[in-house]
């Protein structure tokens, strides 16, 4: 079965739009969490790409970077994500270990 996606230009989901605000309602909440998406929010999975090509993406930075992508490259990574969950995260334990080779700067 193929599934197709589409770039809403910066629109969210109206349900997922209501259910933010009602966890944002002032700035006294800013160290509340939030799921990354509505539909597996206990889970790591690769829902969030699949929700990002939707429109539907948690971080506004995310969904600009999809919609402006003029290239096609940040598209095409974020569309095998969606599409490939063990290619997802194949690359997040490897962006995981060369962020543990990191050396961090002290004084």
């Amino acid at each position: 079965m193929e599934q197709t996606f589409y770039v809403d230009e910066f629109k969210r989901h109206s349900t997922f739009r209501r259910i933010l605000r009602s966890q944002c309602k002032d700035s006294s909440r800013d160290n509340e969490l939030s799921p990354l998406d509505i539909q597996t929010p206990a889970f790591f999975d690769n829902h969030y790409y699949i929700n990002l090509l939707k429109g539907r993406g948690l971080l506004i930075s995310d969904n600009v970077l999809v919609t402006e992508d003029h290239e096609g490259e940040i598209f095409k990574k974020v569309w095998e994500y969606a599409v490939d969950q063990d290619l997802f995260f194949l690359d997040f334990v490897e962006s995981m270990l060369k962020m543990g080779n990191i050396k961090v700067l002290t004084d």
